[in-house]
């Protein structure tokens, strides 16, 4: 699972490196690893809850359409967190994405 897990990543970074600038791909998404993908869902961990709300909040959409990209539909994405007792996932609430073509 986590070499198919590692390739999708790779598929869906590769997707979204063109949709955000250098620096912030490096600051936000260097860090983060895929480490579940269902049909449903995807799962990212994230160094800390920071992480996850940035993403959320200002790179969703990018995320979504690079994995839109990679995978031909979309998927619901959770974020997990290194904790002290193992790994914290939390939800990333649903929002419609609009698709956007790239040029």
């Amino acid at each position: 699972m986590e070499d198919k897990c590692a390739q999708l990543w790779q598929k869906v970074s590769s997707a979204l490196k063109p949709q955000v600038s250098p620096d912030t791909y490096k600051r936000w998404f260097s860090g983060v690893r895929l480490i579940e993908a269902t049909d449903e869902s995807l799962t990212f961990l994230v160094p800390n809850n920071i992480y996850q709300f940035w993403i959320e909040s200002n790179h969703m959409n990018a995320l979504q359409t690079a994995i839109v990209s990679s995978l031909d539909a979309p998927r619901t994405v959770k974020f997990a967190m290194p904790s002290e007792a193992g790994l914290t996932v939390a939800e990333a609430p649903a929002t419609p994405i609009d698709m956007v073509e790239p040029e």
